[in-house]
């Protein structure tokens, strides 16, 4: 199989992935809105949460504290110069577009989508709803956005920790008392349509001949690139749910409900599905050492 075709074969699933994260939006909305018993465990699962652990707390507003105005527009300046300087001007655009469409179709979706039905469409409009999560779809879309302007091997070494940051933003905006699970993993599909519509990723130029060995190949494309980080995410983000603070309002003991965990279990699950879109596992190919009969024909 040629480069190119490989290329193709990329970029048609990432355009698959994005299609599929759409209908996942869409489907989740209205399952939430429209089936009682799916809109009530939703409530639920953030009503039956109780404070986590001390340590838990500090990390997940730590993750929190990083979206902001200001950092959001620090990080998309030195994501625009980056790109400009790496891919060029048009590059630069739509990647901080994938940024800024997330984060602006968020607040937009919050005021035209109304969530609680007891609320008037004048008072939706004016104080919003909560769905999707505005914090949890500007990680997620940025972390995709930076993973895209890095180079190959430094987008590796970095993938791991982008989702482990999306990870505890996503899970600490339900442990704070910000967001629904539905909402949260509502900012990571909604991230995933905006990258996946704008971004591509570009295709290493290499020669017909460059082919390296298949073994070698499939040695370095095994496993997924920063799962482990994401595992140490889920493990501490799931302990400290079952572990209450001690010293709080809550009775020592008293556990968080099975709804909580799981609506939890469900954000992270979510996240995790950011390991599709990981980088190229595959590192650039170099260009094969000729052939002795290649040799003998040159001469």
């Amino acid at each position: 199989m040629s480069v190119a075709q490989s290329g193709r074969m990329t970029s048609l699933s990432r355009r698959r992935i994005g299609w599929l994260s759409g209908a996942l939006l869409t489907v989740l909305f209205g399952l939430v809105r429209l089936v009682p018993g799916v809109g009530a465990a939703d409530r639920s699962a953030l009503s039956g949460r109780l404070d986590s652990g001390t340590t838990l707390i500090a990390i997940e507003r730590l993750a929190l504290a990083t979206i902001s105005i200001g950092t959001l527009a620090v990080g998309l300046l030195v994501l625009a110069a980056s790109t400009a300087r790496r891919r060029g001007a048009r590059a630069a655009m739509l990647i901080t577009g994938s940024v800024l469409g997330a984060a602006a179709s968020a607040e937009v979706l919050k005021r035209i989508l109304p969530f609680d039905p007891g609320r008037t469409a004048a008072g939706q409009a004016i104080t919003s709803g909560s769905f999707p999560s505005g914090h949890t779809a500007i990680a997620a879309s940025f972390a995709l956005a930076l993973a895209a302007t890095m180079g190959p091997r430094l987008a590796r070494r970095w993938w791991g920790p982008l989702v482990a940051w999306v990870s505890l933003v996503a899970a600490g905006t339900v442990a704070a008392g910000w967001h629904r699970p539905s909402d949260a993993v509502g900012g990571v599909l909604l991230a995933i349509v905006w990258h996946t519509a704008l971004v591509r990723r570009p295709t290493a130029e290499v020669s017909s001949t460059a082919v390296a060995p298949e073994s070698s190949r499939v040695r370095s494309g095994g496993g997924v690139v920063g799962w482990r980080w994401w595992g140490v995410a889920c493990a501490a983000v799931l302990f400290g749910a079952l572990v209450p603070r001690a010293g709080g309002e809550v009775e020592l003991r008293e556990t968080a409900s099975h709804l909580y965990v799981l609506g939890l279990g469900g954000v992270l699950a979510t996240t995790g599905a950011l390991m599709l879109l990981a980088p190229d596992r595959v590192p650039a190919l170099r260009r094969a050492a000729p052939s002795p009969v290649s040799r003998v024909r040159a001469r």
